[in-house]
């Protein structure tokens, strides 16, 4: 039973950092190949640290990701970033004894079976959201399977956390040591929720460095629909429409005349010929 919970909190970790893996890559892969190998590892280090910056445990997140920033192939990311977690959390297991200990303390064998239980669930989930992560590109699994995504790592956390508690109403020092335990494998998982929970404003910030898969911040636009009526050069063909008028002719509706208009309802009216109406909200 020792053995068989060790595997499942290394493999709770691992998976958490899996994802922050596939997020990463999916910046990483954009990086152009044609610059030299140092262009290459920085822009990679920009995309980790851009990535890594609003989540809780920062310092967590850019040392799971350190053995990452010399590949943009996503294979090779979750390889590496697989092995790394494995190294970490294996290591510590095995240089502690909280299983072994819980296993054979009658003051703990009802913790430990909780403990083992949860995590099983927790696998379930990884490997449902492991099936999803090998089948589909990255586009498609943000796209479609996000909020799949997002519901397996909550799970995870409480999972993990789940594992902790059930040591909380026994003697000794075992609850503690759990913690130890879990401790990296749980802030793998926050820190993939937070990359995810964040992940459209981690692209405008990856777009700024201009490191970012501009495929999958376009995914929606018009000019990639498809099917019947999708062709938008026929869609408006009134009298003197411009498809792409000049900058001149775009200022005469900035909004920015608008906004400055203050209190006098007068710079509404002349700026934009469209009358205004009480109600309208001033920005």
């Amino acid at each position: 039973m020792a053995d068989a919970g060790k595997k499942k909190v290394a493999i709770a970790g691992i998976a958490s950092i899996l994802l922050v893996a596939c997020v990463v890559g999916t910046a990483v892969t954009l990086t152009k190949n044609n610059g030299d190998s140092g262009a290459q590892v920085s822009t990679s280090s920009k995309s980790v640290e851009a990535i890594c910056q609003p989540t809780q445990y920062k310092e967590t997140c850019e040392k799971s990701l350190n053995s990452a920033k010399n590949t943009s192939d996503p294979k090779e990311l979750i390889k590496q970033a697989f092995d790394s977690t494995v190294n970490e959390i294996a290591s510590s297991i095995k240089n502690s004894a909280p299983f072994k200990e819980a296993a054979n303390d009658p003051r703990t064998k009802d913790a430990l079976k909780i403990c083992d239980e949860v995590l099983d669930r927790s696998i379930e989930e990884i490997k449902r959201s492991f099936s999803k992560i090998d089948s589909n590109d990255l586009n498609k699994l943000i796209k479609e399977y996000i909020y799949d995504v997002r519901s397996w790592l909550s799970s995870a956390v409480t999972f993990e956390e789940t594992c902790i508690d059930a040591f909380a109403n026994t003697t000794g020092d075992t609850g503690e040591k759990m913690k130890k335990i879990l401790k990296t494998a749980n802030e793998l998982s926050s820190v993939a929720l937070d990359i995810v929970g964040n992940f459209e404003e981690q692209m405008v910030g990856l777009q700024g460095l201009g490191i970012t898969n501009r495929r999958l911040l376009t995914a929606e636009a018009e000019y990639q629909n498809r099917g019947s009526g999708a062709n938008t050069d026929k869609r408006v063909t009134w009298k003197n429409y411009i498809k792409n008028p000049p900058q001149d002719v775009i200022a005469k509706f900035a909004p920015g005349v608008v906004l400055r208009a203050g209190d006098n309802t007068d710079g509404w009216v002349t700026k934009t010929g469209v009358p205004y109406e009480p109600g309208m909200m001033k920005m």
